[in-house]
């Protein structure tokens, strides 16, 4: 076989096609995604909006069915906010006597603990004092950042109604266009066919 005889132009472009989209979505992953959400969103409510397109206009269509999952969106939201407020009311109430059963326990550990510290010979003691050390630095370094997590979410919220109005009005046009769009991938399909 001759190297003059080898395909090797197509798969170089698809090579390098691939390789320029996985570098493309690194660096525009957090710009892109109001697209792909939008493009799953519409993919989502197409069917509901071609039944409801052939008795209104479907640019009302499109609109009603994206209320209904801003809607649903919302109660789903509320649902959880509301779920989750009732359960820190109920560990505020209680967590008084956690606080006391946990400090009971941990008191009562530390007590057998230092007894089994007392019979057992140094090197053994000073390893398990390194894993128990080494272990309370990773259980205070887990509450730590999930208290930074969750006091750093309160930042984002911005940028997610952001994210979200995005997605909303992407939604609509791509919904709304879908046959417009899909007649132009179309063509496209037909000269990458030529090429």
């Amino acid at each position: 076989m001759e190297i003059q005889n080898i395909e090797w132009k197509k798969p170089l472009i698809y090579s390098l096609v691939f390789l320029a989209i996985v570098f493309s979505l690194n660096i525009f992953i957090f710009t892109l995604t109001p697209f792909f959400l939008a493009l799953l969103v519409a993919l989502i409510i197409d069917k509901p909006v071609c039944l409801l397109s052939k008795k209104i206009p479907r640019n009302l269509a499109v609109l009603i069915m994206i209320l209904v999952v801003i809607t649903i969106m919302i109660l789903i939201s509320f649902l959880l906010i509301t779920n989750t407020v009732y359960e820190l009311i109920y560990l505020s109430r209680y967590l008084p006597e956690y606080r006391d059963k946990m400090t009971n326990f941990i008191d009562d550990f530390l007590m057998r603990q230092q007894e089994l510290f007392d019979r057992m010979p140094d090197v053994v003691t000073n390893i398990l004092t390194q894993i128990l050390d080494n272990i309370y630095q990773r259980g205070e370094s887990f509450v730590s950042n999930l208290i930074d997590l969750s006091l750093n979410i309160t930042f984002y919220i911005p940028g997610y109604i952001i994210i979200l109005l995005f997605t909303i009005i992407t939604t609509f046009f791509i919904s709304k266009d879908k046959d417009i769009i899909l007649n132009y991938l179309k063509s496209k399909k037909k000269i990458a066919d030529i090429l």
